[in-house]
């Protein structure tokens, strides 16, 4: 779940920018590609001490 939250929570704030910049897909794809790596450093951050 949080690492669908960080990714959503990202695409949405590509998908605002993209919509100020006048390109919505454009900044849901920018949204997209920074959410996936940022979504999986929050998992990691949050279960570190449990994989190790």
């Amino acid at each position: 779940m949080l690492l669908a939250a960080a990714t959503a929570a990202s695409v949405g704030v590509g998908a605002l920018v993209g919509w100020a910049a006048g390109s919505i897909a454009y900044g849901v794809l920018g949204g997209s590609v920074v959410g996936v790596p940022a979504g999986i450093v929050a998992v990691y951050f949050r279960y570190r001490e449990a994989l190790s």
